[in-house]
């Protein structure tokens, strides 16, 4: 069993990425209490969980990097995933949702499957997510932007050559 209860950052370095891994094969319980959070100076932290072993997270927690579970079980307490981030979930890993509502994230992948824009929880995705929570993936509206672009360009692209027959 371990718990830590402090403040953990990312570098401060603008554009550069900290990665803070949980490892372990302990299943008691793991516990990071402090808030893991960016670099002061717009350098951000990611969070990987590797191993078997439980990790719970219950701090209010700021970091804007993607989170990974590898391994085990990660537990978060509180919906503080980042809009922008990407969430993964490996096959045989588990990330617990525990808290009540909606967590929104751009983009989730599910035992190696990229997910569509579109709500996941315990009900429909229990291999993967358990608990109360909800993740709500809504890619960035530059992507859809860019989507609805091409579709829209290959439409008239069809509709210029059907003229021209």
């Amino acid at each position: 069993m371990f718990h830590f209860n402090a403040t953990v950052t990312g570098v401060s370095t603008p554009g550069n990425i900290t990665t803070l891994t949980l490892n372990g094969t302990n299943t008691g319980a793991n516990l990071v209490q402090g808030v893991i959070g960016d670099g002061t100076d717009g350098g951000k932290l990611a969070l990987v969980k590797n191993e078997a072993g439980t990790w719970t997270l219950t701090g209010a927690n700021t970091y804007t990097g993607d989170t990974t579970v590898s391994g085990g079980i990660l537990s978060i307490t509180q919906a503080y995933l980042d809009d922008d981030s990407t969430v993964t979930v490996g096959s045989g890993a588990v990330l617990d949702l525990d808290f009540t509502g909606v967590d929104t994230i751009a983009a989730l992948t599910l035992g190696g499957a990229n997910m569509a824009p579109g709500t996941y929880n315990s009900i429909n995705y229990g291999s993967f997510l358990t608990g109360d929570g909800s993740l709500l993936v809504v890619p960035e509206p530059s992507t859809l932007t860019l989507a609805a672009f091409g579709v829209g360009l290959l439409a008239w692209k069809r509709r210029r050559r059907s003229r021209q027959r």
